[in-house]
């Protein structure tokens, strides 16, 4: 992917959609208006909604990621037991 496309996507996953949100549809209304005012070749249209859908997902993973870090490592800090924590301690009273 050349450089400006290259642009366009991260400008769209970050300012335009959201991490999170990046939807096939509107990735794909987007692109659609980006060709219509000539900013991006008609050719590119469906490669750029791929590369859109793929990136948004990809930046889901990671926030969901940091999201899960974040709420245990509160949890550690708070002390409160997990569930993995609590399972362990129903084996050890079973026995």
């Amino acid at each position: 992917m050349d450089k400006k496309l290259r642009e366009v996507v991260d400008k769209f996953i970050l300012a335009g959609m959201g991490i999170a949100s990046v939807t096939k549809d509107r990735a794909k209304k987007l692109v659609e208006e980006l060709t219509s005012k000539g900013e991006i070749p008609k050719k590119k249209t469906e490669k750029l909604v791929k590369e859109i859908t793929k990136k948004g997902k990809e930046a889901k993973k990671e926030l969901e990621k940091f999201v899960e870090k974040a709420v245990k490592k509160s949890l550690d800090k708070m002390g409160i037991a997990t569930k993995k924590d609590l399972e362990e301690l129903k084996k050890k009273i079973k026995k």
